[in-house]
């Protein structure tokens, strides 16, 4: 009965609100998400790709973000997907049975240090911090702890915007007022 809704990891909020789990999305859903992202998709690819997701929101909208930047077919994405999960597993990474969230993310990672170096370096720096938004003028205060290349891109108020895009086009973070948030 309130206004609030707190997404968290956590269950402090035991005795406070009304906890309610999130988990994979129910299939027709997934496939409307990945029809609305990415046009052109069938309803056959969309499916098969949620599939192979295990309809987890976030490994779908990374996907999405993947795709339409790419324009790789989703038959090819699917493919890479298991491909990654097999080359993760022999590294030496655990996959459970419904871990279809790794391979996404590696792939998202991987693509972005090969568009924008910087913006790959800036997300790792991110994903040391805390899961809250970080500020931008922060990150601009900050820069000089960074690497050089990516220290000017920050506090250059031309260069900062294409970095901070470069970064959220990847779907491995997303920016608002509040500042920069990664997943």
């Amino acid at each position: 009965p309130g206004h609030v809704l707190i997404t968290s990891y956590k269950d402090y909020w035991n005795g406070l609100a009304t906890a309610v789990p999130v988990g994979p999305l129910p299939r027709a859903e997934s496939v409307h998400l990945l029809r609305r992202r990415v046009p052109g998709f069938s309803d056959g690819d969309a499916g098969t790709l949620a599939d192979a997701l295990g309809d987890l929101p976030l490994a779908l909208a990374l996907a999405c973000a993947g795709i339409a930047e790419t324009g790789m077919p989703p038959a090819e994405y699917v493919r890479m997907h298991a491909e990654r999960a097999v080359n993760l597993s022999r590294a030496g990474m655990t996959l459970g049975p419904r871990d279809s969230l790794t391979p996404v993310v590696s792939y998202a990672w991987t693509r972005l240090r090969f568009v924008d170096p910087d913006a790959a370096l800036l997300a790792a720096s991110c994903a040391c911090l805390a899961r809250w938004p970080i500020p931008v003028g922060w990150l601009t205060t900050a820069a000089a702890g960074l690497p050089a290349a990516l220290a000017a891109r920050l506090t250059d108020d031309l260069a900062r915007p294409r970095l901070l895009d470069a970064l959220t086009r990847s779907g491995l973070a997303r920016l608002d007022d509040a500042g920069l948030t990664m997943h």
